[in-house]
């Protein structure tokens, strides 16, 4: 029994010997295992960091190069708003010297206009006061002119009434000469006849005469009609005789 137990005490132990020397092995065979997977996962870990390492170095060759083109272009950027700052600073220096330019420019103006409706003002008054001289010398040269008018008709009516009267005197002269030289007539008739009984004697114009010329001259300034040569202008006798008709004329005319 103490055999049997003994027996079985060794055989137990030497089963969990043996399972302990299996499991070690076991556990060996697990590492070793494991070992070459750490260093395939390690191999595939290296070859992925140098593959990140290596697309890092030319993500910053890349952004070395465009950190450098930013920085040439902050550099345009910042000389372009200096020279924009410069420029709109010279803009507003001269926006301010036009605005104060123009200022001056509208102030003149506004007193120039001042200046000029002032004068203006002044030439329409004098336009005014002239304006009304003229219209009160109008009306005098009006009320003058009508004063002239009135004056021409009398005197026109005067003229008018003289020379119906002038006529009217001519045409009785006329009458009074008519008759005269009728008579005048009648008597150089009688003359003639009394010359040719007569004894024939020197003439004049186919007019007895005398033999002495201051009897004769005596006897022309008594009776100058006498020896008046006919249709002779100096005579008035003649001149009336010719304007008879023309007076006669105005006179119906008038």
């Amino acid at each position: 029994m103490e055999t049997k137990d003994t027996l079985s005490s060794c055989s137990n132990l030497d089963e969990q010997q043996m399972q302990q020397i299996h499991d070690k092995a076991k556990k060996g065979c697990m590492t070793d295992q494991n070992t070459k997977d750490e260093r395939a996962a390690l191999a595939n870990l290296i070859a992925n960091l140098k593959l990140d390492i290596d697309e890092n170095k030319t993500i910053q060759k890349q952004l070395k190069k465009a950190n450098a083109s930013l920085t040439q272009e902050l550099k345009e950027c910042k000389s372009t708003l200096a020279e924009t700052s410069r420029t709109l600073g010279e803009s507003n220096s001269i926006r301010d010297s036009c605005l104060v330019a123009l200022q001056r420019l509208l102030a003149q103006k506004e007193i120039d206009i001042k200046e000029g409706l002032k004068v203006k003002a002044y030439k329409i008054l004098v336009v005014k006061e002239k304006h009304d001289e003229l219209v009160k010398h109008s009306l005098l040269t009006k009320s003058h002119f009508e004063g002239l008018v009135k004056e021409k008709r009398k005197v026109i009516m005067d003229l008018k009434l003289k020379e119906e009267k002038d006529i009217d005197k001519i045409i009785s002269m006329e009458q009074q000469l008519k008759f005269l030289n009728e008579i005048v007539y009648k008597r150089n008739q009688s003359i003639q006849t009394i010359h040719m009984l007569a004894p024939q004697g020197p003439t004049f114009n186919g007019r007895p005469t005398f033999a002495n010329s201051m009897y004769l001259k005596k006897d022309q300034s008594e009776i100058p009609c006498l020896y008046a040569i006919p249709n002779d202008q100096s005579d008035l006798a003649n001149r009336l005789d010719s304007d008879r008709e023309e007076t006669l004329t105005l006179k119906r005319e008038s």
